[in-house]
């Protein structure tokens, strides 16, 4: 059995770049002594290193009837096959999946505004599901964060397990900023860009592009991958299966970039929708 596009399983998986290891868009090195956050809040772009096709392999019985009844794709909002399981957590036998989160870099101050940030991805049911723990070393941590530099990014999901334990999964430019900080989070989650959402946005492309390559350095191709191209059709986030125009995981869209020019902002919050989305992918 296949699923579509971009399922990560224990098959065969290819950098972006090449057909080594993942690595870490745009790496730049760790960054040591003082800290200070960008001004301007960089464009996210969410790390997807694995190839289009990949066979199931490593799904039950149960998990798989679930994606077949609610005809689940990789795309949408959420990447089915990128939840994380019982199994990947700090606490296997709770029926909550925890998390290990940990930092190559910052100070306690700048950590806490990170822990805060994040933890509002715990509120009601969710935190029945999920927790953060940020008391673990960054070399047995799911999440490694690395504060600073002038990029905001983080790999989805289960992706996190396949980078090297040396290695970031996530950057936190503006670790000040707690939507930032949230998006991000969200990704680590299993989410993805919302604007992406199958036919929700008609965008003047060529402008798009240009204003990435000089706003942010980003090629064609990254430009494509992280705002262009839109999710299959057949996308479902279980729980919230419709596009959410507030969504913590929306870009800010000028009207500028669209057809029709019509303009999309971020609430800046985790919205229950959001938490609504990930409580049907944890539940199933």
């Amino acid at each position: 059995m296949r699923l579509n596009r971009r399922h990560f399983l224990r098959g065969s998986a290819a950098s972006l770049t090449c057909g080594c290891l993942p690595q870490f868009a745009l790496g730049e090195s760790h960054i040591s002594g003082e800290i200070e956050p960008p001004i301007e809040d960089f464009g996210c772009s969410a790390l997807d290193p694995f190839s289009d096709q990949m066979q199931i392999i490593d799904f039950s019985s149960e998990q798989q009837q679930v994606i077949q009844d609610l005809q689940i794709s990789d795309y949408g909002t959420f990447v089915f096959a990128k939840r994380w399981r019982q199994r990947d957590g700090l606490t296997p036998n709770s029926g909550k999946i925890t998390l290990g989160c940990g930092f190559f870099n910052g100070k306690p101050e700048q950590h806490a505004l990170v822990v805060n940030a994040a933890n509002d991805w715990l509120d009601g049911r969710l935190g029945q599901l999920i927790d953060f723990r940020f008391d673990v070393p960054v070399s047995d941590a799911h999440i490694r964060i690395q504060l600073g530099g002038n990029r905001n990014n983080s790999y989805v999901g289960r992706d996190n397990l396949r980078i090297p334990k040396e290695e970031p999964t996530m950057r936190l430019a503006n670790f000040n900023r707690p939507s930032t900080v949230k998006h991000e989070f969200g990704h680590a989650l299993g989410l993805r860009h919302e604007h992406r959402f199958p036919g929700a946005i008609s965008f003047r492309e060529d402008v798009v592009v240009e204003e990435m390559r000089r706003r942010h350095g980003w090629s064609q191709a990254q430009t494509y991958r992280n705002i262009l191209t839109p999710l299959d059709s057949s996308a479902k986030c279980i729980g919230d299966p419709d596009l959410n125009e507030t969504s913590i995981m929306m870009y800010t869209i000028p009207s500028r970039w669209t057809q029709d020019g019509a303009s999309y902002q971020r609430a800046g919050i985790i919205t229950e929708r959001d938490r609504r989305c990930l409580i049907g992918v944890y539940s199933a």
